[in-house]
């Protein structure tokens, strides 16, 4: 009797959770479709140094306020467009700094952190190119005005998403950027003179992205 009542509650155990573990594994497909992103979190910004007084102009560190838009063509691929923009306060000038990424994650997808009924956790990585498009305050024995300045290079971009009840999508990044930029001059005393240094930087950025998976 006992022996026929344990195998009665093992089969019953056994049809019951075998189709909740087939039902929490994801399906082909399940992660292709746009995606939307808020990213807010902090970038570096020490490459701007007024070369005439040796002072920053900003913080070395800035916060940063953006979006990221992405487009999954199949589970693990998917291109991206980021924009991030930064401002500071500086002796009554402001500088204002843009960062752009374009490039494609690959998300790595393994049964451990996909197996659960409502949860998805999504590891990626993948180059982009970054563009960096500042405007800085002038040097004081100028006035007042503005110096643009622009930089290009390569970059990586990785982190970690969380994919809640198919559309819920929030996320950590983490961002290396290498721009190469031109340097910048403005005419001192009747002559040309740098006040932005130019050539490659190195750049981070760190956020966490909130937003929705379509």
């Amino acid at each position: 009797m006992f022996k026929h009542v344990t195998r009665t509650l093992l089969s019953i155990l056994f049809c019951t959770l075998i189709p909740q573990s087939t039902h929490a594994k994801p399906v082909k497909g399940f992660h292709t479709g746009p995606y939307l992103q808020l990213v807010t979190g902090a970038v570096s910004a020490d490459f701007d140094v007024n070369l005439q007084n040796g002072s920053p102009t900003g913080r070395d560190v800035e916060f940063a306020v953006g979006f990221m838009f992405g487009w999954h063509i199949n589970d693990h691929i998917g291109p991206f467009l980021e924009a991030r923009y930064s401002t500071d306060g500086n002796s009554g000038s402001r500088l204002h700094i843009i960062n752009g990424n374009v490039g494609a994650t690959y998300t790595f997808i393994f049964d451990a952190l996909t197996n659960f009924k409502s949860l998805r956790i999504l590891p990626f990585l993948g180059p982009d190119v970054a563009m960096q498009i500042a405007a800085l305050p002038s040097d004081p024995s100028v006035g007042t005005g503005v110096v643009d300045r622009y930089g290009v290079g390569p970059g990586v971009v990785g982190g970690i998403n969380f994919l809640f009840s198919r559309y819920v999508y929030l996320g950590v990044m983490a961002q290396g950027d290498f721009p190469y930029f031109i340097e910048r001059s403005q005419v001192i005393s009747g002559s040309s003179t740098p006040v932005y240094a130019g050539g490659w930087d190195k750049q981070w950025g760190v956020s966490f992205n909130t937003g929705v998976h379509f």
